[in-house]
């Protein structure tokens, strides 16, 4: 029989703190669950500069780590990255992995699927540190009604890379609505990142989220107003945990499509949830005749079959539409060099302005 000592899960993820969620109770829960010793290695990156002890006062196996420690980690990045390996039929007896994604795919195995309450479970024992706990009670003891819907809008860089997700304003002012049509007397916690940039390149848009709800929904939309929209900054990432409790405090949930800050918002949580699809006809037009053809359900297979989990139809669309272009396919390496290695730095290092966009 084999001990924990001999047999171990390290896993290591460069970007935000949703990724780095699911990353984290996917691979305690996969540890456990095939009689491995778990780590997870945390550095510091432009995607989340804050460590996991800034965030949280659980005693979990998590390391701060420099890039340096992970950068040898074989890759699993980007969405069109190959299958994962599975942790828990693996004879591998020390796996390590760098990756964003879930270790756990429902719909891989039934065994999969079955582990995912466990991940729920740790996810609501996740206790924040007291900073960022007294600014939730704070937020919530003045502003919040007794019934909340939480909407959460992806913006910043999810404008340059979103296969077009963020563009939804319309679709989530819809699903709002559908929600107040239930809950009249609900007030409304929105959330986005609107007005942060690129972490990688000197660039970022302003949408204008934040004005379009208050004029829609008057007074009933509350927000709160970020340190810094600068992930290379603990207290964004600090700020963004505030925002991520408060939305999983709400009774009801509007999210942003492949935003796994959405995901977290609502993961283990049995309330009424709208996904604000892209707003564009082209989309719409697509996704209706994908879905009536059953197009959609083959690219779903095929999906699991090359990537080891289904993708959204966004992505999907998005993958194919690159590949009948002759467009590149962001793989391992592309994604690794782009957003961690000649990059990301320790948040101290980041004095000057230009250095890093949030």
């Amino acid at each position: 029989m084999t001990t924990l000592a001999e047999r171990s899960l390290t896993v290591a993820c460069w970007a935000g703190l949703g990724n780095r969620l699911r990353v984290l109770i996917s691979g305690l829960t996969a540890a456990a669950a095939s009689d491995r010793y778990f780590n997870m290695l945390w550095p510091r990156t432009r995607d989340c500069a804050a460590s996991f002890t800034e965030l949280f006062v659980n005693e979990w196996p998590v390391e701060e780590a420099p890039l340096a420690a992970v950068k040898d980690l074989p890759p699993y990045l980007g969405y069109y990255c190959p299958p994962l390996p599975d942790a828990l039929t693996s004879p591998e007896p020390h796996l390590a992995l760098l990756t964003p994604h879930w270790l756990l795919e429902p719909t891989r195995s039934p065994r999969h699927a079955a582990l995912l309450p466990k991940c729920a479970a740790l996810l609501a024992a996740l206790e924040p540190a007291s900073l960022v706990a007294d600014q939730i009670a704070a937020f919530k003891a003045v502003h919040f009604r007794p019934r909340m819907i939480g909407v959460h809008l992806r913006r910043g860089d999810f404008l340059f890379y979103g296969a077009g997700a963020a563009n939804n304003d319309a679709s989530s002012i819809r699903a709002v609505e559908s929600l107040l049509r239930q809950w009249p007397d609900a007030g409304i916690f929105l959330c986005s990142d609107d007005g942060a940039g690129d972490p990688y390149q000197d660039r970022r848009t302003v949408t204008g989220v934040h004005a379009a709800y208050r004029q829609h929904f008057g007074e009933r939309v509350v927000w709160r107003t970020p340190t810094s929209l600068d992930r290379s900054q603990p207290a964004a990432i600090q700020d963004a945990l505030v925002d991520l409790w408060l939305l999983r405090a709400t009774n009801g949930f509007v999210g942003t499509p492949d935003s796994s800050f959405s995901e977290m918002a609502i993961f283990g949580r049995s309330v009424p949830t709208r996904w604000a699809e892209p707003d564009n006809l082209p989309y719409r037009l697509a996704t209706g005749l994908l879905n009536a053809s059953g197009i959609a359900w083959l690219l779903r297979q095929d999906s699991q079959r090359r990537f080891g989990r289904e993708l959204s139809l966004l992505r999907l669309m998005d993958y194919h539409r690159r590949r009948w272009r002759g467009r590149p396919i962001m793989n391992d390496a592309r994604a690794w060099q782009r957003h961690a290695l000649p990059l990301a730095q320790p948040a101290e290092e980041c004095a000057s302005p230009g250095c890093a966009a949030g």
